[in-house]
């Protein structure tokens, strides 16, 4: 496990390069096998990766659900980006794959690519819930937790503005950081 660099794309979306390292290796493993084995082994290493990328992709979901609290929400943010890349990136393994051919491994292979790429998909939506909850874990300390005490009820505190200047803050860096789809999502949470 390492900690991931977390960059801007061009369109300021925050993402790693892990998609890109990831499926180098996984590239490479699938090309050797094309060019060096059997349809029926070459339909069984691409599916150990297939298998390799999901136990990753579990990792990772794991790890945010036991750590989302003390993660930075720029961190949370590019693992929606990341899963929702990796979903876009790993359909593309089975194009050259020679579909007349071994017809149950290839219903097998298209199961678990299937299925991958729906976990990448619920994960990133799982982890815009993460980041929607830490914004709100931001707002706790100074505004949550002095709600209907004595400075809130007679309006010395200035809570409603604090509040507003704190999610705008917020939902200025969010919608450059997410993709539209997930932003709305995320201010739906």
């Amino acid at each position: 496990k390492r900690d991931s660099e977390v960059l801007p794309e061009s369109d300021g979306c925050l993402v790693t390069r892990d998609p890109e390292d990831m499926l180098n290796i996984v590239n490479m493993q699938v090309s050797v096998a094309k060019e060096q084995l059997p349809n029926k082994l070459r339909y069984k290493a691409i599916k150990s990766c297939i298998d390799e990328l999901s136990a990753a992709q579990k990792r990772l979901r794991e790890d945010v659900e036991l750590v989302w609290k003390s993660t930075q929400v720029e961190n949370i943010c590019a693992v929606v980006n990341d899963s929702y890349r990796m979903q876009d990136k790993v359909e593309n393994l089975l194009d050259d794959v020679d579909r007349d051919e071994g017809r149950e491994e290839i219903q097998e292979l298209l199961e678990a690519m299937d299925s991958l790429c729906t976990s990448y998909v619920v994960m990133a939506v799982d982890a815009t819930k993460f980041a929607a909850m830490s914004v709100m874990e931001d707002l706790k300390e100074p505004i949550l937790h002095q709600v209907f005490t004595p400075a809130w009820e007679e309006g010395t505190e200035q809570f409603a503005q604090i509040t507003t200047r704190t999610l705008r803050d917020w939902f200025s860096d969010l919608s450059v950081w997410l993709p539209d789809y997930f932003f709305s999502k995320l201010v739906r949470e």
